[in-house]
């Protein structure tokens, strides 16, 4: 019953809009977050490599892909937050934190995480010895 009268009061700002409006303006501004953030943390990120590049250049492109990566999801999480905070008006608790047992969601999410992580890496290691056997 509180999820359905906080997601009710929630989205009264959407009502305006059709459907498939919504849904493409959504597609849209995770293009454009994404588009941003690449933008913005590779700026930052060029900045900040200055120093790596003058004392050791051939480690700079391995630091630009890293931290390029690293920025563009802090980036992307930043929006998020923002969008609900400022336009949605509505506490970042709101955003599933609200449930009784959230922090065992968390601790799910990340033991998934770090499941998929070594057979990504195991994957990835059998593939590059086969590309860098022949």
């Amino acid at each position: 019953m509180l999820k359905k009268r906080m997601l009710e009061s929630y989205t009264h700002r959407y009502e305006h809009f059709p459907a498939w409006l919504t849904i493409l303006i959504a597609c849209v501004m995770v293009i454009l977050f994404f588009l941003l953030g690449q933008l913005g943390g590779g700026f930052l990120v060029g900045l900040l490599s200055v120093p790596f590049i003058v004392v050791k250049p051939e480690m700079a492109n391995s630091f630009l892909i890293l931290f390029f990566s690293i920025s563009f999801v802090y980036f992307v999480a930043l929006i998020n937050f923002a969008w609900v905070k400022w336009y949605e008006k509505r506490s970042i608790a709101s955003l599933g934190f609200f449930k009784k047992q959230w922090f065992l969601e968390i601790l799910k999410g990340w033991g998934v995480g770090m499941g998929i992580f070594p057979l990504l890496f195991v994957d990835l290691s059998v593939w590059w010895c086969g590309v860098a056997g022949y």
